[in-house]
């Protein structure tokens, strides 16, 4: 229910990642800007930095990277604490709520990125159609989500993280995300 989602992405849940502002704050920090860095270089093999706009952006470390990399970085959080502490960072660019709810205008970003968030969408066709909604005619969505078919997940069986996890509403392997895709009117261009 949207009262046991509200729940479960509370304040405690970014700080248990050290997406907050606790005492891992700058560890946690130097890892995700490095990982957010690499997956903008691959975006960036494709398309030079422009208007961006990342769903699920926690506390703000994918826009600051992509700021760093000369990208009009934007965001879309869902939980208030996490949106807060990103919206310090970036005044008026951070959204506080979904997709689907997001004030920004049809068309305005270059990219979208949604990274490691579709799996915790309640309804990630909706979802990813109001991220094409929201991309200029080219734009490139750019997305990442634990592998259904990967081998850890072959291993593990019902014992595997991302079956456990609480948050993690469905769980995706290349097919259904390529027809995941299709439901929304994008296509596939790298795997």
């Amino acid at each position: 229910s949207p009262e046991e989602r509200a729940a479960l992405y509370g304040g405690d849940y970014y700080e248990s990642w050290g997406l907050g502002e606790g005492r891992n704050h700058e560890a946690v920090r130097a890892i995700k800007m490095q990982t957010f860095r690499l997956r903008l270089r691959d975006l960036e093999k494709r398309i030079p930095p422009g208007r961006l706009l990342d769903a699920g952006c926690a506390a703000g470390f994918s826009l600051e990277a992509a700021a760093e990399a000369g990208w009009e970085a934007w965001g879309i959080e869902f939980n208030p604490h996490s949106a807060a502490i990103a919206a310090r960072k970036f005044p008026g660019r951070v959204h506080e709520g979904t997709m689907e709810d997001a004030p920004f205008p049809p068309e305005s970003f270059d990219a979208v990125t949604l990274f490691d968030l579709i799996e915790h969408l309640p309804d990630p066709v909706s979802g990813l159609k109001a991220a094409a909604r929201l991309m200029k005619p080219g734009a490139l969505l750019s997305l990442t989500t634990p592998d259904a078919d990967s081998l850890s997940a072959r291993i593990q069986g019902r014992l595997w993280v991302h079956l456990k996890s609480r948050e993690h509403v469905y769980a995706f392997n290349r097919r259904s995300i390529e027809r995941l895709l299709a439901a929304a009117g994008l296509e596939p261009i790298e795997k």
